[in-house]
């Protein structure tokens, strides 16, 4: 049985709502670093 040792969040925890923006999708900026 699979047992979660710490905090977890779920897929509702995390729910985006849409909203206004002046953000377009063509000048987001995506990039991200794993260290």
């Amino acid at each position: 049985m699979l047992r979660i040792k710490q905090e977890a969040l779920t897929f509702d925890d995390v729910l985006l709502v849409p909203a206004h923006s002046t953000v377009l999708p063509n000048t987001a900026d995506l990039f991200y670093s794993i260290n």
